[in-house]
Order: C-alpha cells, then sequence, then structure tokens
C-alpha cells in the first residue's frame, strides 16, 4: 500500500507500533512463564535427588501457571496493557526469576557432583544406569524449556528491532 502524505505515514506508523508492542507484551509474558516452569523444574530435581519425596510436576506447573494468569491480570487492570511500566515490571521479574533459576542450577551441580564422588566401583550397575537414564531425561527436559526460552528472547529482539526503524 503506497501512503501519500506524512500524516497518513505517521498514523501507518503508529498503529503498526502499536501492534508489535502487543506481540512484545505477548513474548514477555510467555517467556516468564518459560522460565517459571524451567524454575520449577530444577527446584525439582533439586529437591527430588537431596530427598527421598518427588513433587507432581504437572501440579507445580499448572500453579505456576495460574500464579502467572493471575498476575497477568493484576499487571493489566494496573495499567494500560501495552503500557511501558506493566512491561517492564514482568522484564524485571523476569530477570528475578532467572538469577533465582541459576542457584538452583548450582545446587543440582554441587549434588551431582558429590552424587559422583559417592560411587564406588564395587556398586551394582543397575542404579548407575538408572541415574545416568535420569540424568539424560533431566539434560532433554531441560535443554527443551531452554531453547523455548531462547527463541521467546529472540522474537522479543526481533520485534524491538522492528519497532526502532
Amino acid at each position: 500500500f503506497q501512503l501519500g502524505d506524512e500524516r497518513s505515514k505517521h498514523i501507518a506508523m503508529s498503529q503498526i507500533h502499536r501492534r508489535s508492542s502487543f506481540r512484545l507484551w505477548d513474548d514477555t509474558l510467555e517467556m516468564l512463564e518459560l522460565q517459571r516452569q524451567y524454575q520449577a523444574f530444577v527446584k525439582n530435581q533439586v529437591s527430588s535427588t537431596s530427598s527421598a519425596c518427588c513433587t507432581d510436576t504437572a501440579s507445580v506447573a499448572s500453579g505456576i501457571l495460574s500464579d502467572l494468569v493471575q498476575y497477568c491480570m493484576a499487571a493489566m487492570s494496573a495499567g494500560n496493557r501495552a503500557g511501558h511500566s506493566g512491561l517492564s515490571d514482568i522484564l524485571q521479574e523476569s530477570r528475578a526469576v532467572f538469577r533465582e533459576s541459576q542457584h538452583y542450577v548450582q545446587a543440582k551441580l554441587e549434588e551431582d557432583i558429590k552424587r559422583n564422588a559417592r560411587l564406588s566401583l564395587d556398586e551394582p550397575v543397575g542404579p548407575q544406569l538408572q541415574s545416568l537414564n535420569d540424568d539424560a531425561a533431566f539434560g532433554d527436559r531441560e535443554l527443551e524449556l531452554l531453547m523455548a526460552i531462547n527463541h521467546c528472547m529472540d522474537r522479543m529482539i526481533a520485534t524491538r528491532h522492528d519497532m526502532s526503524r
């Protein structure tokens, strides 16, 4: 389509920018939800390896999702959905969740190092193979979540780049 005068160009660019800000908002919320899933997943793995009890991952994820929905509803009712204050609050919470997730990752690594140090050559092979299978499954799920988070971040970067033009 062709825009003749400056006013028409400005109106078209404003509408494009507004639509892009909604896309940025959605990507930010999706990234926060994925980061919370990752945090719960790693936290569950740390707690299950350090103690005998295991938490149901599906119930943890559904609880996190309901908390996220409540948080988003509160953020949207507090101000404009595309407003920068709501978006900056969510980005700040996303950074906090990321930092806390890194602490859980560090704790998991320390537990894995301690577990490997306790192993001896006299132990049966079956439990060691099960432990390797569990570690592989954890690594696969961790990689899946991290790839989804990175994909959201890539979309956010592309959207911000488009908005800056």
